[in-house]
């Protein structure tokens, strides 16, 4: 393997532990019984019988925070009017699916269902536009993401969602919280450490550089939304949320509602259609949920081609094409930055100022009154299309998408769990242990820090030292947010066949 590769495999996986009193209570229920299963076969691939081919490209994206685009103005030629369009490629409502914990069949079964069914980017009405899937977000939470259990998804498989248009949504490191008893409740101090690790983790190991801006309640526990900003997380969804449909101002980001298709539920109401608007009205914004679809030939499976048969066939491709189906995140993003945006025009031209304070979008602009002789090309990274004196250009992708990380950190060590010493002294965030095993009811696991001066600090706390049973956990034992990061060059650590990797995060300065 060369080096550049080597390099980037072990930013790609490395990851920091400490596990939660409560956590068991949380991985019991619904929301994460997929997580706890042994592995077993991958669910069949889908053959998608229709719409578009899978987006493969990434997007153009410009970080600049001003864009211009330009035409050779005619004589005479006045400004036309420009405005920002509420959501992408001028649609008029916007469609979002998520699939909860990371289950392997949002790659082998849910992204082959959806890009079955399509919409175009162009604005309704107007022909000529490229067909795009159905696309959705898939919501992870790290503690199960990339363990080696094959009934959930790998570091390749998020990567293959990514090339196929997919948003990755932040569902916490440990997956904690139960707002429904207050014995199993998250303190403050657990809600930050979840949003901590989670956003911390992300850029290496999901995120591409930058933390997620979308989060998924774990749980559904709104608890966490009083310590989203303080993440970078800039909208938040669960069943029962309180914010209108809405992709406009009248939408409540950090508590946006969603439909509850998984199949128990959605089986006793017997209603394919369920949750769906009768007619979407400009600016809704409809995000389906549920744990995961069931393989083809199933009724569930069934149920859910009814569901995107009706959207696609009404308001996709095949229908008036008002329909923008697209991660939760990616239509948040767009909308707040479409409110934010300044844009102006002049004869040959039209300029926009990007709010840099907010993840990156491209954006769909507008215009009207243009000269009947003026000749515009689409942008790179682009699209244009033109009605007479209207035109709708969608722009690269500008600003920085994703948010900044709470704390920048880099893997400094990835391989067997036992005694190591770095390579130099280093400020220890934390540490992550895989587990696929049991480590015996009497075995306890150590984790000790060795400073300059032959001090040691212990990372696992005496109640969190008995692992027991797990097949495919990252278990982080944290350092910080609690306290500060300790220096240390040396680490020891007691083997365990169940124990296969070691991870170390430390500051990145």
């Amino acid at each position: 393997m060369k080096t550049g590769s080597l390099i980037f495999f072990v930013a790609l996986s490395c990851g920091a532990i400490w596990t939660m009193k409560r956590i068991a209570t949380s991985f019991a229920s619904a929301s994460v019984s997929t997580a706890l299963a042994a592995p077993k076969a991958a669910a069949p691939k889908v053959t998608a019988s229709q719409g578009a081919a899978p987006v493969t490209t990434n997007p153009v994206v410009s970080p600049a925070t001003s864009w211009d685009f330009k035409w050779k103005p005619a004589k005479g030629e006045v400004a036309p009017t420009v405005e920002v369009s509420p959501l992408k490629y001028g649609k008029t409502w916007a469609y979002s699916v998520e699939i909860d914990d990371g289950p392997a069949s949002t790659l082998s079964v849910v992204a082959p269902l959806l890009e079955g069914f399509s919409f175009t980017d162009a604005p309704p009405g107007i022909a000529g536009g490229k067909a795009r899937p159905f696309v959705g977000g898939a919501a992870i939470f790290l503690l199960r993401f990339d363990t080696g259990n094959s009934t959930l998804l790998s570091a390749d498989d998020a990567k293959k969602l990514r090339e196929r248009g997919w948003g990755m949504l932040n569902h916490s490191y440990w997956h904690s919280g139960v707002h429904w008893d207050r014995a199993l409740s998250n303190k403050p101090a657990d809600w930050r450490r979840e949003l901590f690790w989670s956003q911390s983790l992300w850029p290496a190991l999901l995120g591409e550089g930058r933390a997620a801006t979308h989060l998924v309640y774990p749980n559904g526990d709104p608890g966490y939304r009083d310590y989203t900003a303080e993440f970078g997380l800039q909208s938040a969804s669960r069943v029962g949320g309180s914010s209108p449909r809405r992709a406009d101002d009248k939408a409540v980001w950090l508590d946006l509602d969603r439909n509850y298709l998984d199949e128990g539920a959605w089986a006793k109401e017997n209603n394919a259609l369920s949750g769906l608007p009768d007619s979407p009205k400009a600016g809704d914004f409809i995000i389906d949920f549920t744990h995961g679809i069931d393989a083809p030939g199933s009724v569930n499976f069934q149920r859910w081609q009814t569901r995107l048969e009706h959207i696609a066939g009404k308001w996709g491709a095949q229908g008036d094409d008002s329909l923008w189906c697209a991660p939760t995140d990616a239509v948040v993003n767009y909308a707040r930055a479409a409110k934010a945006a300044r844009v102006s025009a002049k004869a040959g031209g039209v300029h926009v100022d990007f709010p840099p304070d907010l993840p990156g979008s491209a954006l769909t602009l507008h215009l009207k009154g243009l000269a009947p002789s003026a000749k515009l090309v689409a942008p790179q990274g682009g699209n244009l299309f033109r009605s007479g004196d209207e035109a709708w250009i969608t722009t690269p992708t500008l600003g920085q998408v994703g948010a900044k990380p709470p704390a920048k950190l880099k893997c400094v060590f990835r391989g067997p769990l036992g005694d190591v010493k770095l390579d130099a002294p280093h400020k220890i965030a934390g540490i992550r242990v895989l587990q696929s095993g049991d480590t015996g009811k009497d075995w306890k696991l150590s984790l000790q820090l060795i400073g300059k001066n032959g001090e040691t600090t212990e990372l696992v706390r005496p109640e969190k030292a008995t692992l027991g049973a797990q097949w495919g956990s990252w278990l982080l034992f944290p350092a910080m947010p609690d306290r500060e990061a300790i220096t240390a060059q040396e680490i020891h650590a007691p083997t365990n066949r169940a124990l296969s990797q070691m991870e170390v995060w430390a500051l990145d300065e």
